[in-house]
């Protein structure tokens, strides 16, 4: 625990915390945004955060497992068919764009690891909390991301997700169930969170916003500051995931394309629709697009989140099949704020997309959520560190 003085001389002691969360995407935006979010927030607080590197390989093993993954690798592509042009023209794009996550993840997100769980255990012993982070890195039998490691230190969730999960096989209710037990205490990201939390024995959880909400437009802005002014341009911006939705990105592009205004689309996570409008940006010009755009189309959680953060009318294809579940997110944000009424369940309701919407009717409902969790956050700290100096 470091040691700091403020402008009354009083010792304030700084927090070494480790946070347990996904990460390592070469295209998922949301993923890496509420990471650094929830990084960042921590250093707001005095705190000194790192993000927790996961590995199921003990360190000795990695090089060997490394050796053995690129013979494979090497086979492969040996044996492997000439590609299309279109997968050809995609490579290279993608593999720069990892590149830029990469750099990302080394400017602004202090990390430790890789780790196995066995290796948590041994090197992380002088962090003074833990606290597992957002996204949906609950609902199944994963004991880092339950902060199973931790044997001594307090734990803390922060609007950790469940996907919309409900029940589970015995064997891992009885593991989910130790592991939360042992947590100071518990946040989730839905509604539907709670109801599986008190199925997992813990009835005290509490919804809090996403950690990309936590940020307010302007501390966004500071990431890209020299794309913001004088730079709005009429153009739909379209974020779509690879998932089963409602109705595909084609019809969305289709839609667009009637609107006679430009189109920029950005493909992601397993999404390998092709289009002429489509682009790569980096994190930050991910961020500014967002925020010169006049209109947003997407089916990603994430995508909608900054759609109302940076004020843009937008509509949110649901997701369908074995994603549908996950749509809690959605519906517990958009409820919150009165904006159910932005989902779209067929084409058809794509011409909605330019009915006005005005910030100022969800804003306050908004910030009010920002600051009541930023603020719950923040006194879990604090009751954690009060407890710490009395030892």
């Amino acid at each position: 625990m470091a040691f700091s003085l403020n402008s009354d001389d009083q010792i304030i002691k700084s927090m070494k915390i480790g946070v347990v969360t996904f990460y390592g995407t070469a295209d998922n935006y949301g993923q890496i945004l509420q990471c650094y979010a929830l990084i960042r927030v921590l250093q707001k607080m005095g705190h000194t955060p790192f993000l927790i590197k996961y590995t199921k390989l003990e360190t000795a093993d990695r090089p060997v497992r490394k050796f053995v993954r690129n013979i494979l690798n090497f086979v492969r592509t040996s044996f492997r068919k000439k590609a299309s042009s279109d997968q050809s023209e995609n490579s290279l794009p993608a593999k720069e764009r990892k590149i830029l996550f990469d750099n990302f993840y080394q400017k602004y997100i202090p990390s430790v690891g890789p780790y196995s769980l066995r290796e948590c255990r041994k090197k992380l012993n002088d962090f003074d909390c833990f606290i597992s982070g957002s996204d949906q890195i609950w609902g199944w039998n994963v004991p880092f991301f339950y902060l199973a490691f931790v044997e001594d230190k307090p734990k803390l969730s922060y609007a950790s997700s469940l996907g919309g999960f409900t029940e589970c096989n015995a064997h891992a209710r009885k593991n989910m169930t130790f592991w939360m037990k042992s947590y100071l205490h518990i946040s989730v990201r839905e509604e539907s969170g709670i109801k599986a939390c008190k199925y997992l024995g813990r009835d005290d959880a509490v919804v809090l916003s996403d950690p990309t909400l936590l940020l307010t437009t302007q501390e966004w802005r500071q990431l890209y500051p020299g794309n913001v002014e004088g730079k709005k341009q009429n153009y739909i911006l379209i974020y779509w995931l690879g998932n089963e939705t409602a109705f595909g990105v084609e019809e969305v592009l289709s839609f667009a394309s009637e609107q006679r205004i430009p189109i920029k689309y950005i493909a992601a996570q397993r999404n390998k629709k092709m289009a002429d409008a489509q682009i790569y940006p980096g994190i930050e010009e991910w961020l500014s697009l967002y925020d010169n755009a006049s209109y947003v189309i997407t089916n990603s959680f994430h995508g909608t989140v900054f759609s109302l953060i940076m004020e843009k009318p937008f509509l949110v294809v649901p997701l369908t099949g074995q994603h549908e579940r996950m749509n809690a997110r959605l519906t517990t944000l958009l409820g919150q704020l009165g904006l159910k009424d932005r989902i779209c369940g067929s084409p058809d309701e794509l011409v909605k997309l330019k009915e006005t919407l005005q910030p100022a009717l969800y804003k306050e409902k908004l910030e009010n959520f920002r600051r009541h969790s930023f603020q719950t956050l923040n006194n879990w700290l604090d009751e954690i560190q009060e407890k710490q100096i009395t030892k």
